[in-house]
């Protein structure tokens, strides 16, 4: 077999090193966005869990503040309007 035949190891190396860049574009551009789809699901998910919590709260407090005389009409009217929601 000739020389100009076999192949030159620093041409194999920069093949090699050439299709090894592309490779790992190619699975950073995958796991980025990966990471992207499950940092915007748990941001969904953690917000819908916090506005369940925080509105939880105020209901429970509101339905809490019935002893105060103008603030407990109101607070009573509320916890009436979320209660025939719910049981519909």
């Amino acid at each position: 077999m000739p020389e100009s035949e076999a192949p030159q190891p620093e041409n194999a190396f920069r093949s090699f090193q050439k299709e090894l860049k592309r490779t790992n574009e190619l699975l950073s551009r995958q796991t980025s966005f990966f990471r992207a789809f499950l940092r915007g699901m748990f941001a969904g998910v953690g917000g819908f869990l916090g506005a369940t919590i925080v509105i939880t709260i105020i209901i429970w407090s509101l339905s809490r503040l019935q002893v105060i005389p103008i603030i407990g009409d109101f607070a009573t009217t509320v916890v009436q309007l979320i209660n025939g929601i719910n049981s519909n």
